[in-house]
């Protein structure tokens, strides 16, 4: 596990082996960040929350708290909401759409 300086992990969180946490993050005490994921900069991850083995967060993402869905982009284009536990695979295809666009 890497934690940026600059980061807060709370007691209480969850985090897997090999999972990065850059600048300016913060991961709430019931949060559950599975193995190789990598949150790259001002995340936020509250509430109880689970983040899927190797997802890759951009910065400015925030997740958890109240809500319990996120919009997000399907594979085939548009929008769609689930719950957070099964964004993980989505979250990949988003950022892979955001680099597409430039």
């Amino acid at each position: 596990m890497s934690v940026h300086p600059t980061s807060v992990v709370e007691d209480g969180a969850v985090v897997g082996a090999g999972v990065e946490i850059g600048p300016f993050c913060h991961v709430g005490g019931r949060a559950i960040l599975e193995e190789g994921v990598r949150l790259r900069s001002h995340i936020s991850v509250s509430g109880v929350t689970r983040i899927g083995a190797r997802c890759d967060l951009y910065p400015g993402v925030a997740v958890g708290g109240e809500a319990r869905s996120a919009a997000m982009i399907s594979p085939t284009g548009g929008w769609k909401s689930a719950p957070i536990a099964c964004c993980a695979k989505w979250f990949r295809c988003m950022s892979a759409a955001a680099r597409a666009a430039g």
